[in-house]
């Protein structure tokens, strides 16, 4: 529904809310991030697409942007999992986390490159300074995964891929 935005209630479960009028206070970023990560666990870990952005007011919302780069090479399937993380004041909390990020190959050893857009518009009720940040893992496939990155597995050289990055934006209520 074009009056409606996807959003979180803070615990990380998406729902939609009916969309409202607000002025974009300030931006930070793009961080650009040029470091490859070859994703092999199931364990989430960090990586370096962080930014941090201080509220004006408790009422603002944040949209947190992210555009990642990835790779799979696999004559299957893989997933790729991903979690935004806030953190504020030594708190963490997680803001998005999907592990259905998806991506096939048809045949072995055929490199699929894969481009996505991940938005999510949060609520840290604070004016406090908030740090967002990626952390990735594969929870289910086989095969080679990597990304956010600029050349691809450790393995590989790959010429001339864009870069992931994150944006973060304050939204006036």
């Amino acid at each position: 529904d074009a009056d409606q935005v996807l959003t979180t209630n803070g615990s990380g479960s998406l729902s939609w809310a009916a969309a409202g009028g607000g002025k974009i206070l300030q931006v930070q970023g793009p961080v650009v991030s040029d470091t490859e990560y070859e994703i092999t666990s199931s364990t989430y870990s960090d990586t370096d697409l962080t930014d941090t952005i201080t509220p004006a007011a408790s009422s603002s919302k944040i949209l947190v942007a992210f555009c990642l780069k990835t790779k799979a090479d696999t004559n299957n399937y893989v997933y790729m999992g991903i979690k935004v993380i806030r953190t504020v004041g030594g708190s963490d909390t997680t803001v998005l986390h999907d592990d259905s990020y998806h991506l096939h190959s048809v045949s072995a050893h055929v490199n699929i490159s894969y481009r996505r857009t991940f938005h999510v518009i949060d609520s840290p009720s604070t004016t406090s300074e908030c740090t967002y940040k990626l952390q990735v893992a594969r929870p289910a496939g086989a095969g080679s995964l990597a990304g956010p990155y600029l050349n691809g597995p450790a393995s590989a050289t790959y010429v001339g891929e864009e870069n992931s990055s994150i944006t973060l934006m304050e939204i006036g209520a």
